[in-house]
């Protein structure tokens, strides 16, 4: 993963990292054949368990499908799952 935030802030006990702002989210490697993207704001970051959510918009792109909808729960390691907590609305291409 490739991470990108206007700031960042780490918990006195290292535990957590707090994304704030701005937070663009890019793998490194497809995943499932696609590469994916997520665009949010002010992340929550549990290091030690490879696990980040926010309460705000969150946008997820691969080059076929497009979902967006608010609040936004992610395990990023393998096999990676992304959860949106509400209003979800989504594009797909079929091919």
């Amino acid at each position: 993963w490739r991470v990108h935030a206007d700031s960042a802030h780490i918990t006195r006990s290292g535990d957590e990292i707090l994304l704030v702002g701005t937070v663009e989210i890019d793998t490194l490697e497809p995943i499932e054949d696609e590469p994916m993207s997520i665009r949010t704001s002010d992340l929550v970051v549990r290091q030690d368990e490879n696990y980040a959510e926010t309460a705000q918009p969150a946008l997820i792109r691969t080059p076929t499908h497009r979902i967006e909808g608010q609040g936004l729960r992610a395990w990023l390691d393998r096999p990676v799952r992304v959860k949106l907590l509400s209003h979800v609305r989504g594009r797909h291409e079929i091919n």
